[in-house]
C-alpha cells in the first residue's frame, strides 16, 4: 500500500512539472502591435514588461518593448540586439 502511495505522489509531481513547463510560455509570451490595443494599454504592456524585464527570461521587457517600436525607429535603433544595449 505504501508502494503505491508512493508511486502516486512521484506521478503526482511529475504532471505538476510538466504542466509548470508548458504553462510558463504562454505566460510570457509577446504581444504584438495590433489595432485593437488602444494606446494606453500600449505603454501599460511596455513598462509593465520592462518593470520586469528579466522575468521570466532575460530581456523580455527589452523584447515586449522593441515589438511596439515604429519600423522607422526599429531600423534607426536596430537590429534588436543593438536596441538592447
Amino acid at each position: 500500500m505504501l508502494k503505491k502511495l508512493q508511486i502516486n505522489y512521484k506521478f503526482f509531481l511529475i504532471i505538476i512539472l510538466l504542466l509548470s513547463l508548458f504553462l510558463k510560455p504562454s505566460l510570457a509570451e509577446i504581444i504584438k502591435p495590433s489595432k485593437e490595443i488602444d494606446p494606453g494599454q500600449v505603454i501599460k504592456i511596455q513598462l509593465s514588461a520592462l518593470m520586469k524585464n528579466d522575468n521570466p527570461y532575460k530581456d523580455r521587457g527589452i523584447i515586449q518593448t522593441w515589438e511596439f517600436a515604429h519600423p522607422n525607429n526599429q531600423k534607426i535603433t536596430g537590429p534588436l540586439e543593438k536596441f538592447k544595449i
